[in-house]
């Protein structure tokens, strides 16, 4: 029984973890600050899908130029065969507004150093590329197949009301000239427009978390910052 029981609340806690990373908050940038084991500077490199444990993840080498907090050394490293060692950000396959990352993309990357569905604290919040010496939020882009559904939502277009003048006019009795009276199965049926519900919040605007930060140095000061306040 005891043995039952700590498997219960292992795999409890594994499913918590992973609600967790999918559902993520917006953050703001001094949050993710504080929240993150490692902190780099890394140029990314081409992904490649690993399987590890029946799951499928994204594995993208990274070449770090700058350790702004933790160990690089204790994020997840590349599997033997897939082009040396190192450092490596895992992302599990197949995730609704997943991280995606580009080969050769240079960003400021605030993780954790567990394995998770994500590595990125936030969930896809913790990542700022730089590019021509500026700094942006990382574009969030939905699974293919999926990103343009609307949960809810119907797959057939409103129906178009019957014509007025036709459907409107009265039904006479021939004998006697006057409006008969309809039964209610011949009146046609009433169209409603289906209600679109709003889609789920998304990750803070660059307004919001990167503030009149632009350059590197003034992202990379702004969480050295946040980390000493921690």
């Amino acid at each position: 029984m005891k043995r039952l029981t700590l498997a219960t609340l292992a795999l409890s806690a594994c499913l918590f973890t992973a609600v967790q990373a999918t559902t993520a908050s917006p953050l703001t940038l001094e949050q993710q600050a504080r929240k993150a084991d490692v902190i780099v500077q890394a140029t990314i490199g081409t992904p490649t899908t690993v399987t590890e444990g029946g799951q499928a993840y994204s594995v993208y080498p990274l070449k770090v130029s700058e350790t702004l907090a933790g160990d690089a050394a204790q994020l997840p490293q590349l599997p033997g065969g897939q082009g040396g060692s190192g450092p490596a950000l895992y992302v599990l396959s197949g995730m609704e507004l997943a991280p995606v990352f580009q080969s050769g993309q240079e960003a400021v990357l605030l993780l954790y150093k567990g394995r998770l569905d994500s590595p990125l604290v936030g969930f896809n919040q913790g990542a700022f590329l730089i590019s021509n010496g500026l700094v942006s939020v990382l574009p969030i882009q939905p699974v293919p197949g999926q990103g343009g559904a609307v949960p809810g939502a119907s797959s057939t277009p409103p129906g178009i009301p019957l014509t007025p003048s036709v459907q409107n006019q009265p039904v006479l009795n021939p004998a006697t000239q006057t409006p008969a009276t309809q039964t209610p199965a011949t009146q046609p049926p009433t169209v409603s427009t289906p209600v679109i519900p709003t889609p789920a919040a998304q990750p803070a605007p660059v307004a919001t978390v990167l503030g009149s930060l632009r350059t590197p140095a003034e992202l990379k000061a702004a969480i050295v910052a946040a980390r000493a306040a921690k």
